[in-house]
Formats: structure tokens, C-alpha cells, sequence
């Protein structure tokens, strides 16, 4: 089933990237070699990484612990009442 799943996908994903890049490139939208620039500084990317990560607690936090009852309890359970 994996394989049924995994090769139309990987053959679409190829297919679609290589139609991207020459739709792209015939709309001169990719910048030459050298040409695009750097990379966003370390202390920018330090920020956001914090931030994304305090996000991404939050949502474990919300989804995983926290229930309407404040109280911890067993998804089998609750479901299969």
C-alpha cells in the first residue's frame, strides 16, 4: 500500500517541479547564479526559531494536556464511551 501510495506521488512531485522550474524560468522569475542575495542574519533567525518553537510548545501543550476538565485522561477511553 506504501508503494501504491509513494510512487504516483514522487512521479507528480517530480513531474510538477520540473514544469515549475521552465514555467519559471521562462518568466525570468529565477535570479542568475551570485545574483539573490544572502542569507537572513543569525540573530534574525535565532528570533524566529524562539518564537516558532514557544509556538509549537503551546500547541502540545493545548492539543496533548490540556482537556476540558483540566484533568489528564485516556483518548481509548473517551472515544469509546
Amino acid at each position: 500500500m506504501a508503494a501504491v501510495l509513494f510512487v504516483p506521488i514522487f512521479i507528480t512531485t517530480i513531474v510538477s517541479g520540473v514544469l515549475i522550474h521552465y514555467f519559471w524560468g521562462g518568466l525570468v522569475l529565477i535570479p542568475l547564479p551570485g545574483e539573490a542575495g544572502g542569507t537572513a542574519p543569525a540573530a534574525c533567525t535565532r528570533y524566529i526559531n524562539t518564537v516558532v518553537t514557544l509556538v509549537f510548545l503551546g500547541q502540545i501543550y493545548l492539543g496533548r494536556l490540556a482537556t476540558p476538565d483540566g484533568k489528564k485522561s485516556n483518548q481509548h477511553e473517551r472515544y469509546t464511551r
